[in-house]
């Protein structure tokens, strides 16, 4: 029988509040925050609840239960790139695919590409060089695969805006298969690592031209290379030898793949512990690890009693965006890297639902527009839900909720009034008259004005 519970509201309650408290400082990452009875009684839960939900943060590596002596609640932090295996996660349980990805993500890449050769500095350069001779270094297809793909994260990070950063992170962990428990490297690598090493140097020389040149050709490779069928359902074979990945996260991997292929609902049983110890031939210890891994991203739950066992569970939209925000607020995430994140997501949503079907955005548009007549407060959200209907893809659409999500939690709402909707009726007007050109350039102009930030800002073009 199954030892371990599902999490339940009181064990994410408690999460939540610990979350909070870590990303305010009031609990100091290194340091022991407080003994099992000392928190229990400061949150006011049971020592039961208390242990799942320190159990769940073990497992996303946030904090750990230090045993003995002055033990007690040790914090580690959280970092965007535990938050960007998380949402590759949810995404992946919740059906997107490569398709669902490419476009924005591909977009979004060549935008913090763009920024990163423009506000390129001497610290930054070197650490992308270090980048570069640690691929040149690497002794092994593991080492050189993660390499790649830090080289490829130094580069969006010097593009200075950690949403932008996080969506890139989510898209690498996507792709290249380590979600959230392994790692591949890119097929083709030779060619892929020259072709980014070229698009490296022209950002370290700050050469705007030759760098937005070389990452437009950079993406239509990886379109060609991912939207292959052949790769579509990211199905590489797990890594046995040299992934430097315990086995717990390799059985992890495994299981999280089964039940992706299987499309179980909710609720689906897999088996029980004895069960599912003898089909994966592996140990408890092992198995009860990579249970709690996948608890953590909201794959499976643990139930008691006669019929238990482990069971299939839909991820939690609310657990994955906490950790994020959580993860931007520790990264020093702003109100200016809020309206730049938001304009180009935004942007991104446009194109794509003007790239599917021209003639419904602007119908979608008038019934967004329709809508701020009945919520003059709820603009940039009715225009918002309006742009990730047209784009249709889960990946675009979690990031602009997680964008609305970050400015809630920070306090400001954004101003409505007339203006807004005349914004949006310039968007609507040149939609309709075939000037895609003027419609985006006034769909930014609404972004800077009513968006997220509440700010005025030019519109973009």
């Amino acid at each position: 029988m199954l030892t371990s519970t599902a999490p339940t509201s009181s064990v994410q309650r408690l999460i939540s509040r610990l979350q909070s408290d870590i990303a305010s400082g009031a609990m100091a990452s290194g340091a022991v925050s407080g003994t099992e009875s000392e928190l229990c009684a400061y949150y006011g839960v049971s020592p039961t609840i208390f242990r799942q939900a320190a159990r769940l943060l073990e497992a996303a590596d946030v904090a750990a239960m230090r045993r003995g002596h002055r033990g007690g609640l040790v914090v580690h932090g959280y970092s965007l790139d535990g938050a960007a295996k998380s949402i590759a996660t949810y995404l992946e349980l919740t059906g997107a695919g490569v398709a669902d990805l490419l476009p924005p993500s591909s977009h979004i890449q060549a935008w913090a590409v763009r920024m990163a050769a423009d506000r390129m500095t001497l610290a930054a350069a070197d650490g992308l060089r270090r980048g570069m001779a640690d691929i040149a270094a690497a002794d092994s297809g593991f080492a050189r695969g993660v390499a790649f793909v830090a080289l490829s994260q130094r580069l969006v990070v010097a593009a200075g805006n950690p949403i932008i950063s996080l969506a890139h992170r989510v898209a690498l962990h996507f792709y290249f298969d380590v979600t959230p428990f392994e790692t591949a490297p890119p097929e083709n690598f030779h060619k892929a690592a020259v072709k980014l090493s070229a698009i490296v140097e022209a950002v370290i020389a700050g050469d705007l031209i030759n760098a937005g040149a070389r990452i437009d050709a950079w993406t239509a490779y990886h379109v060609r290379v991912l939207a292959d069928p052949a790769r579509a359902n990211l199905e590489a074979p797990l890594l046995q030898g040299g992934s430097g990945r315990t086995l717990s996260e390799q059985l992890a991997r495994r299981m999280l793949k089964e039940i992706r292929l299987g499309a179980w609902p909710a609720g689906h049983r897999l088996g029980s512990e004895p069960e599912l110890m003898g089909r994966y031939d592996v140990s408890r210890a092992t198995f009860r690890q990579s249970v709690r891994l996948l608890e953590q991203y909201g794959a499976v739950q643990c139930r008691r009693g006669p019929g238990g066992g482990l069971f299939t569970t839909a991820p939690s939209p609310e657990h994955v965006h906490q950790l994020a925000v959580t993860a931007l607020a520790q990264g020093g995430a702003d109100r200016g890297d809020l309206q730049e994140a938001s304009r180009i997501l935004a942007g991104l949503a446009f194109d794509l639902g003007l790239a599917r079907d021209p003639v419904s955005l602007p119908a979608q548009l008038g019934h967004a527009r329709a809508a701020m007549e009945r919520d003059p407060a709820g603009a940039f959200a009715i225009v918002t839900d309006a742009l990730i209907g047209a784009a249709d893809s889960r990946f675009l659409a979690f990031l602009l909720q997680l964008a609305a999500r970050v400015e809630r939690d920070l306090g400001r709402a954004a101003p409505s009034g007339p203006a807004a909707g005349l914004a949006l009726d310039e968007v609507i007007h040149s939609l309709r008259k075939s000037d895609t050109a003027r419609a985006r350039r006034a769909l930014m102009a609404f972004v800077a004005d009513f968006g997220l930030t509440g700010a005025a800002g030019p519109a973009a073009s």
